[in-house]
């Protein structure tokens, strides 16, 4: 805002920083001259330019020059709202100009929760001063006349006559008035006891594989689950079972219990039971059944080197009539079809040209029909070889003193071969004499550095290496089944007079 003297040589300029405050707060108004006439600000004034001057209890200086007057004023409150004028005289003209305050008298509300059970009368509250009328919502819904709540969702009351399941959350009142709306958010708990949504279902497990069962509990609050195994005993104690919450929202928590490399002792009837401060209920029974006459067959560890040929044999030995079939991440092995897989008469899978997606748990399920008998053995099975070949290698050639420095980067391998690298080794060839074309390991680097440096004297064999002069260079990783080289990469082009890095042109080689 602005306001021009008679003369036109003196503007004024009055601000606020915030035009519409809340009770108690500090807004600052600002007033000043622009102009070349010299000019001198008098004193702020409330109503009219012509009032007394401001009680100095009501604002604090902030800043006062001939050309600038910053106050601010001290937690007004509706009494303060209204116009304010800044006064400036020059030549002797007096000059004003004013600004305008709202004070907003805001409504002030604070909100009530609880926590009761499914079933049970429930009252939200808000309640406070300075408003017309309370309004309430919930998950972005007016609750004004809506079923479930006992109250038409006006007032600082929200009743529910029998609260459920479904009221549980977080709801929003606003309390209006002339100026401006305020919100709070009560919440509703309402607790309920457990209830067993998805029972455990009976399973058939064949001795050393893993057993599994789940349930998923309704209840709030979230309850603790526990298995029980047949006449109440608490699985989760057993060493060779393990029990993990798989799944948990604000009502339905999910359970499962594995128990690891199964024998015959295992089976039996087994429930979970959910407790909570709500109460607590256990599921219906299932069953672990392990076929009759099993035989509990130690775990095999097989390590194979890629691209060989492997045996994999069940532990069965001198029965007749043995029923084999093989079996891989819960799907049984097809040896009609894939060509690399072959099962003999005796039951043995013949694994031809091992690749690294051979690597897993391989079981064999044995039934011997003549005495009723099944049992079965897993055999893990870790496939290793060489490392892939290093990438993005990168040559730097220079020239530093009376020596030729090649400065190699390079990128680890994305596969290690299933072993730990052992190092790396350099590899670098000529393409001038005296080396012309020869392949050279530059060094072997038994750690897992990914940079190295090669130096050369000007002469090699006798001769000078000439202007010009290009080497090609590649890295291998290794690991204690062999290695991989890189692609070569050619650096670029080494001259004498150059003192500094010439970057290569990461040309590869033919």
């Amino acid at each position: 805002l602005s306001a021009c003297s008679i003369a036109c040589d003196t503007i004024l300029l009055v601000t606020v920083d915030v035009a519409e405050v809340d009770i108690g707060a500090s807004p600052i108004l600002t007033c000043s001259v622009v102009g070349t006439a010299s000019a001198q600000l008098t004193f702020w004034t409330k109503k009219s330019p012509w009032s007394p001057s401001l009680d100095k209890s009501i604002y604090t200086t902030l800043t006062k020059t001939d050309s600038e007057w910053k106050i601010r004023m001290n937690k007004v409150t509706v009494s303060d709202e209204g116009d304010y004028y800044c006064n400036a005289k020059s030549s002797g003209i007096p000059v004003f100009k004013s600004v305008h305050i709202k004070v907003k008298n805001s409504p002030v509300i604070k909100a009530f929760g609880t926590v009761v059970m499914e079933g049970s009368p429930a009252v939200l509250t808000c309640n406070g001063t300075n408003y017309f009328y309370v309004s309430w919502n919930f998950q972005g819904r007016s609750m004004f006349n809506q079923g479930g709540a006992a109250s038409p969702g006006i007032g600082e009351h929200l009743k529910f006559a029998k609260a459920s399941r479904t009221n549980n959350g977080t709801y929003e009142c606003v309390a209006v008035n002339k100026d401006v709306r305020t919100k709070a958010y009560p919440s509703l708990q309402v607790f309920f006891s457990p209830e067993v949504v998805t029972q455990p279902k009976s399973i058939t497990v064949f001795p050393g594989d893993d057993g599994r069962f789940t349930c998923s509990v309704a209840s709030n609050p979230p309850p603790s689950i526990s298995w029980l195994r047949n006449d109440g005993e608490v699985v989760t104690a057993l060493p060779w079972t393990r029990v993990r919450v798989i799944f948990q929202s604000a009502n339905r928590t999910t359970s499962e219990l594995t128990i690891q490399n199964v024998t015959f002792n295992d089976k039996g009837d087994y429930r979970c039971s959910a407790n909570s401060s709500a109460g607590n209920k256990q599921s219906e029974v299932a069953q672990l059944h392990v076929p009759a006459g099993s035989i509990n067959v130690p775990k095999a560890k097989k390590t194979i080197r890629v691209g060989q040929r492997s045996v994999l044999k069940c532990g069965a030995r001198g029965t007749a009539n043995l029923v084999v079939s093989w079996w891989k991440a819960g799907r049984q092995v097809d040896v009609r079809t894939a060509e690399r897989l072959q099962q003999t008469s005796s039951g043995e899978l013949v694994l031809n040209d091992v690749t690294f997606g051979d690597a897993g748990i391989f079981v064999c399920h044995i039934s011997v029909a003549s005495i009723n008998q099944n049992f079965a053995q897993k055999i893990f099975v870790t496939v290793v070889g060489p490392p892939d070949p290093p990438t993005d290698v990168k040559p730097f050639i220079s020239h530093i003193e009376s020596r030729i420095l090649v400065r190699v980067n390079w990128t680890r391998p994305s596969s290690t071969g299933n072993l730990p690298l052992t190092g790396f080794v350099v590899y670098y060839q000529w393409r001038a004499p005296p080396d012309a074309l020869i392949w050279k390991a530059g060094t072997s680097i038994r750690d897992q550095t990914q940079t190295f440096a090669l130096f050369f004297a000007e002469e090699v064999n006798g001769e000078r290496i000439y202007d010009g002069a290009l080497m090609d260079v590649k890295v291998a990783a290794v690991n204690d089944e062999g290695s991989k080289n890189s692609t070569a990469v050619r650096t670029a082009a080494f001259f004498e007079r150059e003192m500094l890095f010439i970057s290569p042109d990461s040309t590869l080689i033919p």
